[in-house]
């Protein structure tokens, strides 16, 4: 199991960090990691940012090429008790990941492989990063 994860799901809870520097932060970890940011969401009580599918290509044991499709989806849900006078929140932030792989003709939900977890960690370990800097 990778450590934080939210009941069973693949989300996990990634820190805190201000309106301000939300969009800024995630775009960067995920250019850093080539992804695209694909879609802003913003509600009154919280902000997503959904990166594009990015299709990978990987040699399996048997030399066979197997094909991934992946996004991660950052929700920042606003904390209220955190409004200052220059109108900036902090976000709860959590990172889920959707990942597919091409089997049969079609592709299947898959969370068990070496390659969705170490992407999970990549990508964990570098919004964990950016979010505690200031």
């Amino acid at each position: 199991m990778i450590n934080n994860q939210i009941k069973g799901e693949k989300q996990f809870y990634i820190g805190r960090s201000s309106t301000n520097t939300f969009q800024k932060k995630i775009t960067e970890v995920f250019r850093e990691n080539l992804y695209t940011v694909d879609e802003y969401n913003n509600t009154n009580t919280d902000s997503k940012i959904i990166s594009k599918w990015k299709i990978n290509y990987l040699e399996d044991n048997d030399s066979i090429s197997v094909e991934y499709k992946t996004r991660f989806i950052i929700t920042g849900l606003i904390d209220n008790s955190t409004y200052s006078k220059n109108n900036s929140f902090q976000y709860e932030c959590y990172l889920q990941a959707e990942n597919y792989v091409y089997l049969d003709g079609s592709y299947v939900q898959e969370y068990d492989s070496k390659f969705i977890h170490n992407e999970i960690h990549m990508i964990k370990s570098a919004l964990r990063n950016q979010f505690l800097k200031k």
